[in-house]
């Protein structure tokens, strides 16, 4: 074949390769666009948004995130356009447009085939979790990406993925993790490398300067996690042996690879085998299996197979010991193994000597690309379901609840919200504080301090009345996501909103009149605010 031909040939493939690339990310930003227009931000959205709102200067932000147990960067973020804009449609698409950065670097650098690619954008939490949803998650796959992009030119330039690893490590806790085992793999890298000698001294300063801006990062990191005194939030450390915590945590695995939903209006963060007695054990089980074989795909890689299994364990070693919390939390270990996939060209295979261990290995490397397949396709279904019943039903219920109190004019009236974090978006949406009996303050976002108490229906009625009590002549909203049998009181129920993908973000509403007391209910109409 003439070379010109050869040429002719190639420019036409990666035209084509262009435009499919293309058409896929304007799929994914239009269906991503409508999705969040049909989205209904729930408590942990609009917590980081309202930390933000509400903090007047960085210093005041940073003292608001110790109690938040995520690092700083999200939170700089929202700062930034909160300055800009009230509107949290704004975070929303700009988290939509990092999204489609990270669709755009999986879909151009990433070595798969294309309907791996097309198959991963539209997985469960790349276009769910990390997409529909707005948190800080989105920020450490788009830097994860990018350092998988850059590994290629280490060691070389060294600036740029020292930059990545720093802002990765500002993330989340397990960008952080993830962070530090890129870097144990580059110092090991550098340990073994051949040419070291033979470095120039312009070299050996960007090496030095970058492990300094990655022990910075590390120091950051812990100057803005590390939580206060009174923090409460996910309850204390755990060093005992806890088999039924230790199930659930290995559990996570097999959920983040299969997302299999139950089917219910209440999908979200739960599993198939969670309607099984035995779930959880059958759960660890698949978990071992799938660990099993990812450890044998990658036994000829043992650098590699060391980063992938010190990230994997790091993530659940910190479930158990601190918080185990639920699957959307562990999403990290599905793209730590995109991740592994992606790097392991540049890693030269080596010989095991074991005869059946080798065997294992090869049979699992020529089952790779099928294991990897079926993965990418539950994931697909996942993320299809998951975004078709956010189109359907209402994700929270707060946002319908606050557009209700709007129109019938009752946010100009003291509110009373309990519990605590389950009223903050109705805060963010009503743009206003609300009090909460739970820390007895008025507040918008929840801070996580162990003077923190729920309070009964019987207390809430006496926190109730106090208020009347202060604020002569107002009536008072009470709102509250369980419902109360005010008996005898004069407080009248007036709506409820039930219909919600989040278990715990129903609504009901009650309303207290200030024109008669609690002590005497016979003697009090029905003269509160009039609804129609």
């Amino acid at each position: 074949m003439p070379i010109e031909k050869k040429i002719d040939d190639k420019y036409r493939f990666r035209k084509k390769s262009k435009l499919f690339y293309i058409i896929i990310l304007l799929i994914y930003f239009s269906l991503g666009l409508f999705s969040i227009f049909n989205h209904e931000p729930w408590r942990d959205e609009l917590q980081a948004w309202l930390v933000a709102n509400q903090s007047r200067t960085p210093v005041e932000l940073f003292h608001n995130i110790k109690y938040e147990g995520h690092p700083s960067l999200w939170y700089l973020f929202l700062f930034v356009i909160n300055k800009l804009s009230d509107q949290f449609l704004v975070v929303q698409i700009l988290h939509l447009c990092i999204a489609t950065i990270i669709t755009y670097i999986f879909l151009v650098f990433a070595p798969f085939s294309k309907l791996q690619k097309v198959l991963f954008v539209f997985s469960y939490f790349v276009f769910f979790e990390y997409c529909v949803i707005s948190r800080n998650y989105a920020l450490g796959i788009l830097l994860i990406f990018s350092f998988c992009v850059a590994y290629k030119n280490l060691p070389g330039k060294w600036i740029l993925p020292s930059i990545i690893m720093f802002f990765l490590m500002q993330t989340s806790i397990s960008g952080c993790i993830i962070a530090i085992c890129f870097e144990i793999i580059i110092f090991t890298g550098l340990l073994f490398q051949n040419d070291q000698k033979r470095q120039s001294f312009s070299q050996k300063k960007a090496i030095v300067a970058h492990f300094a801006i990655i022990l910075l990062g590390i120091i950051v990191f812990f100057l803005t996690i590390l939580p206060p005194p009174d923090f409460s939030f996910g309850g204390d450390w755990n060093f005992s042996i806890d088999a039924k915590r230790g199930i659930k945590t290995l559990a996570m695995t097999w959920k983040v690879f299969f997302p299999f939903p139950e089917i219910s209006i209440n999908f979200w963060n739960t599993n198939i085998l969670d309607s099984f007695f035995v779930g959880r054990l059958v759960g660890v089980i698949l978990s071992l299996l799938i660990l099993g074989f990812i450890v044998f795909l990658f036994l000829r890689r043992p650098t590699l197979l060391f980063f992938y299994l010190s990230a994997t364990l790091g993530i659940l070693a910190f479930a158990y010991f601190r918080y185990v919390g639920f699957f959307r939390h562990f999403g990290h270990l599905f793209i730590l193994f995109i991740v592994t996939f992606w790097l392991k060209d540049f890693f030269i295979p080596i010989n095991i000597r074991s005869g059946k261990l080798r065997k294992i290995s090869t049979w699992c490397e020529a089952k790779s690309n099928i294991f990897l397949l079926f993965i990418l396709v539950v994931q697909f279904a996942a993320g299809t379901f998951s975004v078709a019943m956010d189109w359907k039903l209402p994700f929270s219920a707060s946002k319908k609840t606050s557009e209700f109190i709007m129109n019938e004019k009752l946010d100009n009236l003291i509110i009373l919200g309990s519990k605590d974090y389950a009223i903050s978006p109705i805060a963010a949406y009503l743009n206003r504080k609300i009090y909460y009996p739970t820390s007895e303050s008025f507040g918008a976002f929840v801070r996580w301090t162990t003077k923190r108490k729920h309070k009964s229906c019987e207390e809430i009625v006496q926190y109730t009345e106090q208020l009347l009590k202060i604020f002569e002549q107002t009536d008072v909203l009470i709102i509250l996501n369980y419902d109360c049998q005010f008996e005898g009181e004069n407080i009248k129920k007036i709506a409820e909103f039930k219909k919600s993908i989040v278990s715990d973000e129903v609504y009901f509403l009650f309303l207290a009149s200030a024109h008669c007391t609690f002590r005497r209910p016979l003697d009090c109409p029905n003269n509160g605010v009039h609804l129609k």
